[in-house]
């Protein structure tokens, strides 16, 4: 958050006049603001265009859908940064999870708010990820990872990511070079997360000649040399994830953004209606 942006400084919107209460320098919500009687969320970044197409898409798009976080205002005074006013929660969902496992339900629940909003940006074709490199490279997809040409299907396997941390619980991420040891500024951090795509979902679809990109190829044939996928999902026990998620899970994470399911054909699956015992052992 700029520096000229400090607690107690005074912020002019378009509709109200809010008071800055604190900094919180957390993912992209920069700091808490007094709205009217109730707490409100600042998110300001330096780059102008950043947040006016935010605000441009929050304006088009939350009347279509109730599970976007709605835009309250935008900041006019101070100009700099650009700032917007949002809805504010009281935690993430990760967050939550972290501390508590969720049950089949509650996770079935969040999966489906997830995948309406996407289901409302896919029909024109928008993609919610966005930029060069986007996300956290743990979450990122295999052709966005391979910084290949994306589109829709990248935030298929975004969401089926999420829902796999969901699953577990516990912080714990399936594509974590962490669980390897490895630091984020490590030299082989990236393609640790490729290798552990593999290890799980792989191995890598001969489609992927199709990109026709020599450096791609080059990866795919170095990870392939590593033998059969070590740990394939196919064969996670009941122990861990129950038999009719991992079915959900595996229509989602495939290698090839070609193969997966568009965000409509997920919510019209079976999975959000059948109601199986859950197996899973507390972590």
């Amino acid at each position: 958050m700029a520096s000229i942006l400090k607690p107690g400084q005074i912020l002019k919107g378009r509709l109200s006049t809010y008071s800055l209460v604190k900094e919180l320098y957390k993912s992209t919500d920069n700091g808490v603001v007094n709205c009217e009687e109730e707490k409100c969320i600042l998110k300001s970044v330096p780059k102008h265009w950043r947040l006016q197409n935010e605000s441009a898409i929050l304006k088009q798009y939350q009347s279509k859908t109730t599970h976007l976080r709605p835009l309250l205002d935008e900041i006019q005074q101070p100009s700099e940064p650009s700032s917007i006013v949002l809805q504010y929660l009281d935690t993430d969902l990760l967050s939550a999870s972290n501390k508590e496992r969720l049950s089949r339900p509650k996770i079935k629940q969040v999966a489906k708010s997830i995948l309406e909003a996407p289901s409302v940006f896919h029909k024109d074709e928008l993609v919610h990820t966005k930029g060069q490199l986007i996300g956290a490279a743990i979450s990122r997809s295999p052709e966005a990872a391979f910084q290949l040409h994306w589109g829709t299907a990248t935030d298929i396997w975004s969401f089926g990511n999420a829902i796999l941390s969901l699953i577990y619980g516990g912080d714990y991420h399936l594509f974590n070079p962490a669980i390897e040891g490895y630091k984020l500024e490590d030299e082989e951090y990236l393609y640790t997360v490729l290798k552990r795509m593999y290890k799980f979902f792989g191995p890598f679809p001969k489609s992927y000649d199709d990109f026709k990109d020599p450096d791609v190829i080059r990866v795919v044939n170095a990870l392939h040399l590593m033998g059969p996928p070590e740990k394939p999902f196919h064969l996670v026990t009941s122990r861990e994830i129950s038999p009719v998620d991992k079915e959900f899970v595996l229509k989602i994470m495939k290698l090839d953004p070609r193969d997966r399911p568009t965000a409509e054909q997920l919510l019209a699956d079976d999975w959000f209606t059948e109601e199986s015992e859950d197996t899973r052992v507390p972590l």
